[in-house]
């Protein structure tokens, strides 16, 4: 009996704790469903779909021209809102007190108001846009001034130069014959634009200054220097920089600069055009202190680069990038240099036909150009002649062409053994190829000694050449 009676009170015990888990769950609130029609208010007003939000606006660019007026819109700015609410626009800043912003977003010049230029390119803004529920939302608005085009001197296709005129002086600018001019130029004096088709225009200049002379239309080429009798000097004394080559396609440059004491470097960022110029010869001879960095100019079909740089004895920029593959005459290019030492290793000499004088007294240079193809080359004689500080060795020259080359290596630097080289070099050639023949080789002051004598004597003997070298068969 005592036994029954323990077993029941345990399964009362338990169904018990049964009944009073489930009757705890049952009395639990049921969860809200995710769309909830009476959602819990948020007091910090951030639930995205249900507050306002502030309208969104990006940084905003804008050009004019300089020449606009009052009340001209400049630009419409715009921002995005959400809700699809009516925005409105003000201006917060304009240092330059310029600009009128309306509450439609439209920039406009303010009354009375003006741009230039050549004084101030562009402006900032700061701007607000307001939906009229939220704090404004602040923005930035960029203005460019475009310039506008009111003279010869504003226009990127003109051709300017510079030149210091003394008071009433006459200056001409130099022309080329050859070709027909019709162009507009302004004489920076205040006078007024001239059309003019004709040749050496010339304008007299009442106060001493240094003015900017603009010219715009077909003017195919300068000619400063035309013959020793032209006149020009003066003008070409007062011609100090090319400040714009401008869009012109130059036709020639054929003494250009010749004589042009004062230029010292061309201050000009374009590049000239020398697509369709073919001629460059004595472009800067006698221009004494030039050294302007042209070694970016694209040569390609220049042929003609005879007396480029003769005696202009202050020249040694880099050029050894210039595309030479047209050239047909270098004679006298580097001629009566005093400080020209660059690398030309890298032209390309193949068209040309004569060097002759290229290097005479050209005092400092010495470069490697041992690579050089003058197959076609005919004239080598003064080549190098006074070039006092030249010693390299040319034995891999292939001469077929060559009929002159008198003087060519007389009073060099040549070093016995580079002597030796050159004319083992050339009297395997010779051997090789019968020929060339009967050539007067110049190499006054060098002396050749060993391999060297030997290939004297065979080029000589059993070639008709004539050497002017002193040689032993032994070397000291």
């Amino acid at each position: 009996m005592k036994r029954i009676s323990k077993i029941s009170v345990l399964m009362l015990a338990t169904f018990a704790l049964i009944y009073t888990t489930s009757c705890s769950k049952d009395d639990e609130p049921t969860p809200s469903p995710l769309n909830n029609e009476n959602p819990i208010e948020n007091p910090d007003n951030t639930d995205s779909g249900n507050s306002n939000q502030p309208p969104t606006a990006n940084a905003q660019k804008f050009e004019v021209a300089e020449d606009a007026v009052a009340g001209d819109v400049i630009g419409v700015v715009e921002a995005e809102d959400l809700e699809g609410n009516p925005l409105t626009y003000s201006l917060v800043e304009d240092a330059s007190e310029l600009f009128l912003v309306a509450e439609n977003g439209e920039i406009t010049l303010a009354e009375g108001k003006s741009l230039d230029f050549e004084t101030t390119v562009g402006y900032s803004l700061t701007l607000h846009v307001s939906d009229g529920i939220n704090e404004p939302v602040e923005f930035t608005v960029n203005i460019k001034v475009e310039n506008v085009i009111e003279n010869l001197f504003e226009d990127p296709e003109s051709f300017i130069l510079k030149f210091e005129v003394t008071a009433g002086q006459a200056l001409t600018i130099g022309t080329n014959s050859e070709f027909e001019y019709d162009y507009t130029i302004d004489w920076g004096d205040g006078s007024d634009e001239e059309t003019l088709t004709l040749q050496n225009p010339t304008h007299e200049y009442l106060n001493e200054d240094i003015y900017l002379v603009a010219i715009k239309g077909n003017f195919p080429a300068l000619k400063m220097y035309q013959d020793a009798q032209d006149g020009l000097q003066a003008s070409r004394d007062a011609l100090v920089d090319v400040v714009q080559w401008g869009a012109q396609k130059w036709q020639s440059m054929q003494n250009a600069f010749k004589n042009c004491q004062n230029i010292v470097e061309f201050s000009a960022t374009d590049q000239p055009d020398w697509s369709e110029t073919t001629n460059m010869s004595s472009m800067f001879l006698g221009a004494v202190n030039f050294n302007g960095a042209i070694g970016n100019w694209v040569t390609s079909n220049v042929t003609d680069m005879s007396s480029m740089f003769l005696g202009a004895t202050s020249f040694n920029q880099d050029i050894g990038n210039w595309a030479t593959n047209s050239v047909t005459s270098m004679v006298y290019m580097f001629g009566q240099t005093e400080v020209f030492n660059q690398d030309l290793s890298k032209w390309v000499t193949s068209k040309v036909t004569d060097m002759g004088s290229m290097f005479e007294e050209a005092k400092a240079f010495n470069q490697d150009i041992s690579g050089w193809d003058v197959s076609n080359v005919t004239d080598m004689s003064y080549m190098f002649d006074k070039a006092a500080a030249f010693d390299q060795n040319l034995g891999a020259w292939e001469i077929a062409s060559v009929t002159q080359m008198e003087n060519m290596l007389d009073n060099t630097n040549l070093s016995t053994e580079n002597v030796n080289a050159t004319l083992v070099g050339w009297e395997e050639f010779v051997s090789n190829n019968d020929g060339p023949k009967d050539i007067m080789l110049g190499m006054a002051s060098l002396e050749a000694c060993g391999e060297g004598y030997l290939s004297k004597v065979v080029l000589e003997n059993f070639n008709g050449w004539v050497i002017n070298v002193g040689s032993s068969i032994e070397c000291p």
